[in-house]
């Protein structure tokens, strides 16, 4: 079983509510970095629920004003926590899947673009890098993308998922692939 982290960030201040999110994430640890912004990690678990099913249940069953943002296990450590609940509170309450939410943050400020950029670049090989390029001025083609980098198909899907694996960064989704292409280009 994987951890999983959540952040939530509210209008009004959270700590009514902490019982809630125990209940919805047994077993889960609940870190506030102030009265409306906190993180929950929990153990991911077959039957367990969603960050999209909590933000549903929060949103109709409390009449909740807030946002939600799901970080993957293997991306917990590209930006500091502080850092990334900070950036929760300037954006528009929502709930954002985490390529969404790390666009937002690269178009907020240029501390996250070269902090998120240096991260994954410390990450990720540099070939795995201008493989990801190649595949978005490919236009998500891959057969293309590899000929353009004189590699086999399957050496180019299997970067792709690499990346993802490495990062949580999903290239195959626009949103993912935009990442890179803000950042690297």
């Amino acid at each position: 079983m994987n951890t999983n982290h959540t952040f939530i960030h509210a209008e009004q201040s959270l700590k009514p509510y902490i019982q809630i999110f125990e209940g919805f994430f047994p077993a889960s640890k609940v870190t506030y970095f102030n009265h409306k912004t906190c993180l929950i990690t929990y153990k991911l678990s077959e039957e367990g629920e969603s960050p999209e099913h909590l933000y549903e249940l929060l949103l109709s069953d409390l009449n909740m004003r807030f946002s939600v943002v799901n970080i993957p296990s293997v991306a917990q450590g590209l930006l500091s926590k502080p850092f990334m609940a900070h950036h929760l509170e300037k954006l528009p309450l929502n709930y954002y899947d985490y390529e969404t939410y790390l666009l937002h943050i690269i178009k907020q400020s240029n501390t996250a673009q070269s902090l998120l950029k240096k991260a994954l670049a410390s990450t990720l090989e540099q070939s795995h890098i201008q493989n990801a390029l190649a595949y978005a001025y490919s236009n998500m083609n891959v057969s293309i993308a590899a000929k353009k980098q004189y590699i086999h198909r399957n050496t180019l899907l299997y970067r792709i998922e690499a990346i993802k694996e490495k990062t949580g960064i999903d290239i195959k989704q626009f949103h993912g692939l935009m990442i890179f292409v803000l950042l690297f280009s």
